[in-house]
């Protein structure tokens, strides 16, 4: 009962955060009872494989894990927890990549096409292992702050080529999660083999922080507007920044020629011009939140040209 109710407090911690938009743990876990695995990295000098001494792997995490949007700043995982605390050899050429996609699964087992990818850290890393699972997570601060639409999934690329080894009798032990299959693929590699590698797809994830700084959503739109009765109006001079989706909407029947665009055609109805005036308004949803902004278009009669006779 009382594992339960710790289990339960984690993920209340963890959707409290992501109502802040700040911070979200994919996975579960706790100490001694967790899955371990050797994703997202495994050190090894290369002595029992033939050589193989670096390691790339590929994890898949889903838009609807996420639950956020926003400038990812940080990711963090998780060395198994034991009982006393240690700090791991420094390790060198450290690569993470990240990439939004479509797919919901991994279906390629070879090395990526890495320029295809945003390299969003290069450099040395320093495990350290604690004794709660609290205190174990290990964060990574990125160079490069990688901007993710919560709409697509995102890939995780980490690559090791520090071709050493960390711990006596075999690599990090990570703390992970089952996901189902198809979600993450880890291979071994020497260098000189690199680009034909091939890995392996694991059912399981590592349990997996991430940090977002989110970008404050903005909208500007013009003054109100006066459009000639009969004539197709077009917005100018509208910008937003930050933002996911974009949703004009009228108070009257006309209709947008494109209502999820900044700068749309709109064209009155007849009531609309028998009305005088009417609002349009524009929806913006970004990582931040949402935003409302609206503009009146008042119509006005075209002026009819006359001939005087002399």
């Amino acid at each position: 009962m009382v594992r339960l109710t710790i289990l339960k407090f984690f993920v209340l911690v963890c959707l409290v955060r992501n109502n802040y938009g700040q911070e979200v743990v994919v996975g579960s876990g706790s100490c001694g009872s967790s899955q371990t695995q050797n994703m997202p990295v495994k050190y090894d000098n290369g002595a029992w494989n033939g050589g193989k001494n670096n390691s790339w792997s590929l994890m898949l995490f889903k838009g609807a894990e996420l639950k956020q949007s926003g400038n990812i700043s940080t990711i963090g995982f998780y060395p198994n927890c034991k009982n006393r605390n240690l700090d791991y050899p420094v390790v060198s050429r450290q690569r993470i990549y990240f990439k939004e996609t479509l797919d919901d699964k991994i279906t390629d087992v070879s090395k990526p096409d890495l320029t295809t990818y945003t390299l969003v850290f290069e450099g040395d890393v320093n495990w350290k292992r604690k004794t709660t699972f609290n205190t174990v997570r290990n964060d990574i601060v990125l160079d490069k702050s990688f901007n993710y639409n919560k709409i697509k999934n995102l890939l995780v690329y980490f690559e090791n080529e520090s071709g050493v080894n960390v711990e006596m009798w075999g690599s990090i032990p990570f703390l992970s999660t089952y996901h189902g299959t198809d979600r993450g693929v880890y291979a071994i590699y020497k260098l000189s083999e690199k680009a034909k590698s091939t890995g392996n797809i694991e059912k399981s994830l590592p349990i997996t922080y991430f940090k977002f700084s989110v970008s404050q959503l903005a909208m500007q739109l013009p003054n109100n507007q006066t459009v000639c009765a009969g004539d197709i109006f077009e917005f100018s001079g509208v910008s937003a920044m930050n933002y996911h989706t974009l949703f004009w909407s009228s108070s009257g029947s006309g209709t947008f020629e494109d209502n999820s665009i900044l700068n749309p055609k709109y064209s009155a109805s007849s009531a609309d011009i028998k009305s005088g005036n009417i609002i349009l308004k524009l929806t913006a949803e970004g990582g931040s939140g949402t935003v409302t902004k609206s503009v009146i278009l008042t119509f006005k009669k075209k002026p009819i040209a006359s001939i005087k006779r002399r």
